[in-house]
């Protein structure tokens, strides 16, 4: 079987709390997708950041404002996927609040993911890691 053909027309449309992200559904039937996304710029690294979706968008809201590269991932049920190119988005909203309830400081996110680095899997040492951001990019 050939891998599925891509999502089209992506497009990012930021709100208060999120980044919205929408596309066209593929011509190919009985697909699923993925959203991936990097901090670092349009060559990557992407980070998983949605589950399984049979819809056409996904509401991002673990951003902090800066930009945000995004890419959606087409998947048959052979395992077979076909990504978009990279888009980006600009999120310009608040800070998450931190455990004293205020916007500055130390935001920690716990996050489970898996990095896509030249169309391959790189799996983690550790399922879940927490990320301490103190207002500055990962590493990229």
């Amino acid at each position: 079987m050939a891998p599925p053909a891509a999502a089209t027309a992506p497009l990012v449309t930021p709100q208060s709390k999120a980044l919205i992200i929408t596309w066209t559904a593929s011509v190919t039937a009985s697909v699923t997708y993925t959203v991936l996304r990097s901090s670092c710029g349009a060559a990557g690294p992407f980070l998983l950041v949605s589950s399984v979706l049979t819809d056409v968008s996904f509401a991002d809201t673990t951003v902090l404002p800066g930009a945000y590269y995004y890419k959606i991932r087409t998947s048959n049920a052979d395992g077979e996927y076909t990504d978009t190119l990279a888009f980006v988005g600009q999120f310009s909203g608040p800070r998450p609040l931190n455990d004293d309830g205020d916007a500055s400081g130390t935001t920690e996110t716990r996050a489970a993911f898996v990095v896509y680095v030249g169309g391959r899997t790189q799996g983690m040492s550790e399922a879940e890691r927490i990320l301490k951001l103190k207002g500055r990019a990962l590493m990229c």
